[in-house]
């Protein structure tokens, strides 16, 4: 009833396997270096563990397919719904603001990123790592850059130590 997968196809799987973790790792680093709620580990394991569902999800397909249409995706959807509620672990709401949404959003793409591994999208994989490290470090030199005060020009974002904004 059971086919065994061949070594060869293994070989590849564990090759997808490392390639989520470290994609993972690079934008979890990335979070962590901004001392953020999840860092690169829990970046790893998700892109790895997205990863390894799609892959089971793939496999099981085709290895239990008995002539009824069996639709691979429906397992890699769900990863969605679980990295719903991880991503709502990490929103949290302090006083006037909410922090986390960019960390939950960074898990959400993180997640994509090892199902697109999975899919042999290795090249969109990477292309969307670099992307979301450099969308990720031109919002903090932007904001950065939007906060300093050039020629006592008031600031366009307001700490919650600012009683009131500045009049313009």
């Amino acid at each position: 009833m059971f086919e065994t997968i061949s070594s060869n196809l293994q070989l590849q799987m564990v090759f997808k396997l490392i390639l989520a973790m470290l994609l993972g790792v690079i934008i979890g680093m990335e979070r962590k270096r901004w001392k953020k709620p999840a860092g690169g580990r829990t970046f790893m394991l998700i892109s790895l563990g997205s990863c390894l569902f799609t892959l089971v999800s793939l496999e099981s397909a085709m290895l239990l397919t008995t002539g009824v249409p069996v639709d691979p995706t429906r397992i890699a959807s769900n990863i969605l719904t679980g990295i719903g509620f991880i991503g709502a672990g990490v929103i949290m709401h302090k006083a006037d603001k909410v922090e986390g949404v960019t960390s939950a959003a960074a898990i959400w793409m993180t997640a994509a990123i090892g199902m697109a591994v999975a899919f042999n999208l290795y090249l969109l994989a990477v292309a969307a790592t670099i992307l979301a490290e450099i969308g990720l470090k031109f919002s903090y030199a932007t904001r950065k850059f939007l906060e300093h005060n050039h020629d006592n020009q008031p600031p366009l974002f307001y700490k919650k130590e600012d009683e009131e904004p500045p009049a313009i």
